[in-house]
């Protein structure tokens, strides 16, 4: 008689070529593979509140785990996982990083034989020579009690090749009892295998009880969360199942049509249905409420695309953004949770490169203002340069120095006004470069006009400088007259005056007189006005003549000349003054 196959025994067809075997890589990759096959089928009966029509039909799903995610063993299987594979996962997961770094600390002090043990039990275990396996791990065990992993192996070949429930049993117990100090994780591990046994035993309540104590240590454990769940609904304890469940379905969805499919929650069915409607309601609402803000973002992001110039926004973002709108209504549509649960992650990959592109569209309007407001400024500057230079023409001419008029000057302006008022960052660039060529143009006519006021200045200074050399031989007649004849006017009084002047006394007078010429006027006059003679009058008469005369002769007119000439350099030192105040607004505006 046929021995009925026992749940661990039972496969799927998707996984019937999942065998023990030394190729671990190559395990995990047809993991991987099979594993699309799995959700498939599984999706082929999804509830219509989990997955509508439609989705069933594009088949569009992240249907497979990643190879990534197998080599975790259980924990990255999570839904995948069923017990028919069990040996095969942990044969997997004995490959982990995470496991190897324990047991390099927990079979460090061993000698070489009892690491040798160790290796000959598990090679013999994954080319199926169970017995040898078998006998190889107890002497392992003897050499090293504390070997969890030992215990965990020995359980399974307990548990799958010996069906001794008690034996595997107390294996798994001694593992949990060992790796408790080490790994909350692999503790757990054994525990839902020890809870595993109950079930198979219809001790369900200890099953529910070992499963809960895994959830304890670790509390994203889905298959941990999902037997407890499942362990839960046999007893009808609504109240623990659903929390376990939810918790497990929020990690991996694909729990949602294994619990939908398995017989074990058919007792809770409606309960089951209504955490399905309730998971849906809320992924809806937080759907609607991120496409809200979506929609926010959105706008923001069309009022900066018309700061911008049209080809500053890539078109692959316009149809990116476009394709996922489009999308994401049609999901909503559908109102399944998978639906939602694809608008969520759609809404948030669009939400993520909008708010890039608007962070990157609002330093570039930044830029583009900042940019703005320094050519108006420039442009400002200009006019004011300009304006001046306007004025300095005219000042330029009338100290007859001729300058050709640049007619491209107001050309340029309007040109630049026209632009600006456009208000667009490529009108503005095209402005910035008429103000360079303008500003170049102006800053050249300065030069030349500098040239040639330096140069009329230098024609000013020699022609005052020869004219107050003529001014100086013109001068000297003049000298005789207010000098020199006052002077020997008043010998010849002193002479000639009937009292005379002798002795040493007006000699020494008459030096004092002659070394200083303002005395010997001063002299003249007072002796004049004393004396009442009629000599110093007819003397003082012909001064007064020869100065006036002297007044009508071109002396005159060269030291008027000359107060023209510094009149006309100063002028054109202003000139020169305003011409550099144009050159440096020219700088400070580029």
């Amino acid at each position: 008689m046929t021995r009925a196959l026992t749940p661990y025994e039972e496969r799927n067809e998707y996984y019937a070529t999942i065998q023990l075997g030394r190729d671990v890589k190559a395990q995990t990759e047809l993991i991987s593979k099979q594993t699309r096959e799995l959700v498939t089928t599984q999706l082929a009966s999804a509830n219509g509140i989990i997955a509508s029509q439609e989705r069933i039909s594009e088949g569009i799903d992240e249907i497979s785990y990643r190879i990534e995610d197998v080599a975790e063993g259980i924990y990255g299987l999570k839904a995948a996982f069923e017990w028919g594979i069990d040996e095969v996962v942990w044969q997997i997961e004995q490959n982990r990083e995470v496991l190897k770094n324990i047991l390099e600390a927990i079979t460090k002090p061993l000698d070489t034989q009892a690491k040798e043990l160790r290796r000959r039990a598990e090679k013999a275990y994954a080319n199926g020579w169970i017995d040898d396996a078998l006998e190889d791990f107890l002497e392992s065990e003897k050499k090293n009690r504390y070997d969890f992993v030992v215990h965990i192996s020995l359980g399974h070949i307990y548990l799958f090749h010996e069906h001794n429930n008690a034996k595997a049993l107390e294996y798994y117990q001694k593992a949990v009892k060992y790796a408790r100090p080490e790994s909350s994780y692999y503790t757990s591990y054994a525990l839902i295998h020890m809870a595993f046994i109950k079930y198979l035993e219809k001790q369900v309540e200890e099953a529910e009880r070992y499963t809960k104590e895994a959830i304890q240590l670790s509390p994203d454990f889905t298959e941990a969360l999902y037997r407890n769940a499942q362990y839960n609904a046999i007893l009808c304890k609504v109240d623990k199942a659903i929390p376990s469940l939810e918790r497990a379905i929020k990690i991996d969805v694909n729990y949602c049509e294994k619990a939908n499919n398995e017989k074990e929650f058919d007792e809770i069915k409606a309960d089951v249905k209504k955490l399905f409607e309730k998971l849906r309601r809320e992924e809806r609402n937080k759907v609607d409420s991120r496409y809200k803000n979506f929609r926010e973002k959105l706008n923001v992001f069309n009022d900066l695309k018309t700061q911008v110039e049209p080809e500053d926004i890539t078109t692959a973002v316009n149809t990116e953004l476009g394709s996922s709108i489009q999308r994401v209504d049609t999901l909503i549509q559908r109102n399944s949770y998978r639906d939602y649960l694809e608008a969520g992650k759609i809404l948030s990959k669009a939400e993520s490169l909008i708010v890039e592109e608007i962070s990157g569209l609002q330093k570039k309007v930044q830029h583009e203002t900042k940019e703005k407001t320094k050519i108006a400024t420039r442009y400002k500057k200009l006019r004011e340069m300009l304006n001046l230079f306007n004025d300095l023409k005219s000042q330029v001419e009338a100290e007859d120095i001729t300058i050709v008029a640049n007619t491209k000057f107001e050309t340029s302006i309007r040109r630049v006004d026209s632009l600006i008022q456009r208000n667009s960052y490529r009108d503005y660039l095209e402005a910035r470069g008429i103000l360079s060529e303008t500003e170049e143009s102006l800053a050249q006519e300065i030069s030349n006009l500098q040239e040639k006021v330096h140069h009329k200045k230098e024609e000013c200074s020699f022609s005052m400088s020869d004219l107050k050399q003529k001014q100086e031989t013109t001068l000297r007649p003049f000298f005789w007259f207010l000098y020199v004849l006052p002077l020997v006017s008043y010998l010849l009084y002193v002479i000639i005056r009937p009292e005379g002047r002798e002795g040493i006394g007006s000699l020494i007078f008459v030096l004092i007189v002659l070394a200083i010429p303002v005395l010997n006027l001063i002299v003249w006059i007072v002796t004049m006005i004393m004396e009442k003679n009629i000599f110093l009058w007819i003397m003082t008469i012909v001064c007064i003549a020869g100065y006036w005369m002297i007044r009508a002769l071109p002396a005159h007119r060269i030291s008027s000349n000359i107060k023209i000439y510094s009149a006309k350099i100063r002028r054109l030192e202003r000139i020169e003054k305003i011409s550099r105040d144009i050159e440096r607004g020219l700088g400070c505006g580029s």
